[in-house]
Parts: structure tokens; sequence; C-alpha cells
């Protein structure tokens, strides 16, 4: 069964404000801030706590401590003194703190661009106009499927679709940006592009992703939600499909001056329980804020140092160095493809971030792919059409950079610009 509006009462149908017009101020910004060594973004999870029980969430401590009130709100002085300028809240699901808008109260009056994450289902109309008051910048939601039984067996949460839907008409009522955020994984491979033109249609954007990452604990319980290598491709053929085609090639950056993301650059992570992370994908500590001012944490040499300081030419297989200036990262056939993540490297590695990790690897190898059949003529199959796939294996790769390539048709194409998500 396909739900198109949940809620009791119909909120009226209204669109969303557009994004902004495209800019290079972002990135001036953000080239800015990490010459000059400065938090640009600060990233805090309100608590771990959640109503929903996901089956890919990386949050597998969900009973960890949270910071206070005042806590919080002294972290936010704290970042904003440093000149940070965007905040982003998530969890656990951060509704379900009772201080939550004295919260976002304090990071107005601090003047942050703030940023939600949040399942959406526990949002009541007088929240929607609160938050529209404080100006938010965007909250996102993660929707798996529109069908009940595919979403709700996700989350584990009998009506936690209708719900969340009903927090997303009350927020786009209210004018709030809104962005949906969907994990492609094989309990919902057949529903993600209803899903994603159903919220396109109605001006709300959709991000796909069909990279299933590894728990914050370290470990790879999540990883037998990954998507096999054809429906990977899949996934990326359907989104060249909706951006219209590759991006315009570019040069890729040689890999001694290729820096992986912005974990520990521009951005930090800090957990419920104050423990400080590069980023919220990359569970190794460098610090922590019961016994450390922000700023201290900022400038470790001996806790950031070697996180801001790795490029691809570091990369190496386990047990060897890194091939000279560029590493085994520079030689690989889909660099320009890869948003290398170290968080996922060293959660797959068990501690290392510099051995490529095999789930980062598919993804860029089927994206290569899939620029590769668009090259060529292919498109995504319809919407509602049922075609044989192979079967692939999504870890042929594990760590043995030699057979990267999953068995099939050859992909080494030209160069194309890749990206990095993180921050």
């Amino acid at each position: 069964m396909k739900v198109e509006s949940m809620s009791s009462a119909p909120t009226p149908r209204v669109s969303p404000p557009p994004p902004p017009a495209a800019s290079g101020l972002d990135g001036r910004l953000k080239a800015l801030y990490q010459r000059q060594g400065r938090l640009m973004n600060l990233h805090l999870d309100l608590l771990y706590a959640c109503d929903l029980d996901c089956h890919h969430c990386y949050l597998d401590e969900k009973k960890r401590p949270q910071a206070s009130t005042a806590t919080i709100i002294d972290i936010l002085g704290q970042a904003a003194d440093m000149g940070a300028l965007q905040v982003l809240f998530s969890g656990g699901e951060i509704f379900l703190r009772k201080d939550l808008f004295t919260i976002l109260e304090a990071a107005r009056r601090l003047r942050f661009h703030i940023r939600l994450k949040t399942h959406g289902g526990n949002i009541t109309a007088g929240d929607a106009r609160r938050l529209r008051e404080l100006g938010i910048a965007q909250v996102d939601f993660s929707v798996y499927a529109l069908d009940p039984d595919v979403h709700d067996g996700f989350t584990q949460k009998r009506g936690s679709l209708e719900r969340t839907l009903r927090g997303i008409d009350l927020l786009v009522a209210e004018g709030l940006r809104v962005e949906v955020k969907c994990s492609v994984t094989t309990h919902n491979l057949g529903h993600y592009r209803e899903l994603n033109e159903h919220f396109e249609a109605r001006g709300i954007p959709c991000t796909l992703s069909a990279k299933i990452r590894g728990t914050n604990s370290v470990t790879t319980n999540t990883y037998d939600l990954n998507a096999d290598f054809e429906d990977k491709v899949e996934v990326e053929l359907y989104r060249l499909g909706q951006a219209g085609g590759p991006r315009t090639p570019g040069v890729a950056p040689a890999p001694t001056e290729s820096y992986f993301c912005s974990a520990g650059r521009t951005m930090i992570y800090v957990a419920p329980d104050l423990e400080v992370y590069p980023c919220v994908a990359y569970p190794r500590p460098v610090g922590d804020l019961n016994v450390q001012r922000l700023a201290d944490v900022w400038r470790s040499e001996a806790a950031l140092a070697d996180v801001r300081r790795s490029t691809r030419a570091d990369t190496h297989l386990p047990g060897e160095s890194a091939p000279p200036t560029v590493g085994i990262c520079g030689t690989c056939p889909a660099r320009s493809q890869c948003s290398y993540c170290p968080g996922s490297a060293y959660i797959e590695s068990a501690g290392d971030a510099l051995i490529p990790p095999a789930v980062v690897c598919a993804a860029a190898f089927a994206k290569l792919e899939a620029v590769t059949r668009w090259e060529g003529g292919e498109r995504p199959t319809p919407l509602h059409a049922t075609t044989a796939k192979a079967t692939r294996s999504l870890f042929p790769i594990a760590v043995n950079l030699g057979v990267l390539r999953p068995a099939g048709p050859t992909a080494h194409g030209g160069e194309h610009a890749g990206g990095c998500s993180c921050g």
C-alpha cells in the first residue's frame, strides 16, 4: 500500500521554499576556514535514545549518558567564540529531549546556521511553528519507502511512516526547507525510485545512498544490508538520470594534495556523553569535553594532526607501506568517483583509517560503472520494469585492491569529477 498523506486532518500541500541560489560562497568560506585551520561546522548529537530501531542504525549503544542543557549551551558558546558558523543537531531522536527548544533558542541567539536531523514522528503543529520562528535552515528526514509495510518493517515501529509523513507535511506547511534522506538497502530496493519521484514532485529534495557503513562501536554488523554490486550500479544510473547525466569531467588533484574530507579539518562531532570525534562517521576519540574546552581539543596536534595531514598518498594495504607519492588509492581507476571515508576505513580495519574500506571501494566502482554505461548510451530501466540481474558479491574487494573490480564489464573510462560527502 502506498501512502500519500497520513495526517488525520490533511495538511494543505504547500510547496517548500526553493534551495538557495547556487553560488561559490559556501565553497569559498570552507576553503578560507581550511586555510586558517578554523572550526566551521559543529555536529552535536543531543542523545542516542530513539523510539525507532532502524536496522541500519550505526548507533548501537543507545543508552550512553547525555549532557545537560547548560552544558550543551556552553559548548555552543565555545564554538561561537571559535568562529563556527553552522551547527547540526541530531541523535538518536532529538524531539525526545524536552529541552530541545531551549537549546535551539540558544543556538539562534548565537547566530548559528541551524540544521536538524529527525525522523519527525513526534513533531506537532506547534513545534513546526516554533521551528519557523527560530529560522531553522533545514530539517532532514529519513524515509525508506512509501509502503508502510516496508518503511515500518525497517524502523521496527508500526505507524512510523504515517507519523514521519505528517511531520514533513507540518514543516512544509510552515515554509521550512525539508530534505529527505533514503538509505537504499536490501530491504527497500524496489521502492527508492517511487519514493524519490514522489518527493521531487513536491519540490522536496531527496538524497539516495546505497552505501551502508559500519557501527560506532567499530563493527561491520550492518554490512549485510548493502545491496549487491549490480543493484548499486542501478541506483547510480538512476541518480545520473535524475541529474541529467554525469557532471563535467574534472582533473583529480594529485594524491599528495587529495585530502579525504572535512572531518577534523573544518568540522567536529560531539557525542551525547561529550566525547569528541573527527566526525560522526569516524569513531576515533580525539577529546572529551567533560574535562577539556572545545578550543583545546581543536588545537590538539596530538589528537588531530594525522587526521588533518592524511591524503590519498598515504593509503596502503594491510602490513604494507604506501606506494611512494601516490598511495594505493592513487593508482585506482575509480579514484575520480571515490568519496574516501577515513571513518569507514577506521571501522572496517578496526583502527587504521588509511586502509581502503571495501564498502567505499564498492560505491566508487559502482559509480564508475554507472558513468561508463551512461556514456555508452544506457539509461535507467523504467520504474516498474523487472530485469534479470547478475549475482554480484558486494565484497570481493575486502582489502585486496588487486581484485577491486567485481567480475563483469570493464569500467575504466576517463576521469570524472568526484566529491566528498563529509561536512
